[in-house]
């Protein structure tokens, strides 16, 4: 079956058809809406524009602050400090709101709260802590504090006095810091001092004990030693691993495989040897061909040649007997470097004993006394910077009167609910027009059943009526023109001849099987 195109005026039919729908939830909305926004207080928020800097002082060589670049962990840690108790408090004290803030608003009555330890300054504090909000101009270093109330003057008397009271909480910290810092250091200094001369003096003492001086000596001239010895085993034991492996190979393998062997085969005597031997071979080859194998020159050349081969075995095992010589030489000179590698070692252990001592005891001399040091030259930098301000903060701009409220929006607030309420209206018939699965029209049943429909018969709103013959009472009436459209499209359903025998059925009892079967019947009959 072929899907039926959606055009506009289909969802516009269905939010005509659901327009009650539409405007009941469109007059929830708007009335719920315009009722809230009336009924809320109107709220105006006062706004101070605040510079914050940071500035840092390096040490008494550089005694004049400098700017340091922007930090956010620093800015956001100075928002937090704006918003916190101790501001607050400060804020309500300087206003002196115990007493003064039913004053601005006429009908609030704070009570403090004694089951939870809380003052009514306590209260007021936490009241303006919650309506501070704080929130930095893009790319500046210029700060809006802000303050939210339903008294204009009161939230601009209080923007202003968080302002004040932000630099006057600065102020009190670095003063309290200051002091902390400089009576623990002035402490701490004390002791350092202590322990410099203590360890000054047991270092003098072992000095005079144990003849350093000596022992300095001794100590500088060892590693040379150790660093000879090192490399002179070094060499000896790599030269050793490879007459090891050379003679190993040797002594596992006959004489006649031995001349294959680089170091052997490039032996000047071997290498005469096996020049001659060649040449006794050439000679046998030849006397062979010229005289016959029992020839007196041809034996004679065969003997030559047998003796020249002796020859060339005797060097050859003389130079495997020359390779174990130069392996078990090289191997003692390892053996010998290596106690001496280790005698040096052992002088050097017992050399250092005493010396290690005493760099320990210098250690903690330099050690003590660099701390000290650095404790007195900070304390002196400490004493001059004390005055000098970590943080700088000036008021850029003072809050004003606001002149219209921040929150409700009357005017937003109806032009969305009017927004809201129409949309979810249209949005809550089509859900409506989804959820409605019933048949509604002869186009909605074909698109559902798949099959045609001949025609439509009004519905008869008279009670009380027969429609059995509603055909012969009314032939003029719009129920006989549906009967005659039915006819006609039962008589043109078939191409070849009318339909014989009709069916009339319906899903249940009292649908209109009979009427429909009489007017069918006498429309059909008529014509």
């Amino acid at each position: 079956m072929e899907e039926k195109e959606i055009h506009l005026r289909d969802y516009l039919k269905i939010i005509f058809k659901r327009r009650y729908t539409v405007l009941t939830f469109f007059a929830i909305v708007f009335i719920v809406v315009l009722i809230g926004t009336l009924s809320s207080s109107s709220v105006y928020q006062a706004t101070t524009k605040v510079l914050i800097e940071k500035i840092e002082t390096a040490n008494l060589a550089m005694p004049y602050p400098y700017y340091s670049p922007y930090e956010p962990e620093f800015y956001e840690t100075q928002y937090q400090l704006i918003k916190s108790t101790s501001v607050a408090q400060k804020v309500v004290k300087m206003l002196s709101l115990e007493t003064q803030y039913e004053a601005y608003f006429k009908k609030a009555r704070i009570q403090p709260s004694p089951g939870e330890g809380k003052t009514k300054a306590d209260v007021l504090a936490g009241i303006i802590s919650s309506g501070i909000s704080v929130s930095p101009v893009k790319n500046s270093k210029i700060v809006n504090l802000s303050f939210s109330s339903t008294n204009p003057e009161f939230a601009a008397l209080v923007a202003n006095t968080v302002a004040k009271a932000y630099i006057e909480e600065i102020l009190e910290m670095r003063m309290s810091s200051s002091r902390y810092s400089i009576e623990w250091m002035t402490k701490k200094a004390e002791e350092e001092k202590a322990k410099v001369q203590q360890s000054e003096q047991a270092l003098q003492d072992y000095v005079k004990a144990n003849d350093i001086v000596t022992v300095q000596d001794k100590v500088a001239l060892t590693p040379e030693k150790l660093s000879e010895f090192n490399t002179q085993l070094i060499k000896a034991e790599t030269k050793r691993k490879e007459l090891e492996g050379l003679y190993r190979k040797v002594s596992s393998i006959s004489v006649r495989d031995a001349e294959t062997i680089p170091s052997i085969y490039s032996d000047p005597t071997i290498q005469s040897i096996r020049a001659q031997i060649l040449r006794a071979e050439q000679n046998v080859e030849e006397y062979s061909k010229k005289f016959g194998r029992k020839h007196p020159t041809m034996i004679k050349a065969e003997e030559d040649l047998k003796i020249l081969e002796q020859k060339r075995n005797q060097e050859i095992k003389r130079a495997i007997s020359s390779i174990k010589n130069e392996y078990e030489l090289a191997r003692s000179q390892e053996g010998a470097l290596r106690q001496a590698l280790a005698s040096t070692k052992a002088e050097a252990l017992q050399v250092s004993e005493k010396f290690v001592q005493y760099g320990v005891l210098s250690r903690e001399v330099e050690t003590n006394r660099q701390l000290y040091d650095a404790l007195i030259k900070k304390l002196k930098e400490q004493s001059v910077t004390e005055q000098v301000q970590t943080v700088n903060v000036w008021v850029v701009e003072k809050a004003e009167k606001p002149a219209s409220p921040i929150r409700p929006r009357r005017m937003m607030n109806v032009l969305l609910s009017m927004i809201v309420g129409l949309f979810g209206g249209i949005g809550l018939a089509f859900f409506f027009e989804y959820l409605d699965n019933t048949i509604k029209g002869h186009e909605d049943a074909e698109l559902r059943l798949g099959i045609p429909v001949l025609g439509t018969v009004p519905l008869l709103e008279i009670k009380d009526e027969s429609i059995e013959d509603i055909i012969l009472k009314e032939p003029q009436s719009v129920y006989s023109e549906s009967y005659k459209t039915i006819r006609t499209g039962i008589l043109l359903s078939s191409a070849s001849k009318p339909p014989q025998n009709i069916l009339v059925t319906s899903m249940g009892p009292s649908e209109g099987k009979t009427v429909t079967s009489v007017n069918l019947s006498i429309t059909i009959a008529r014509s």
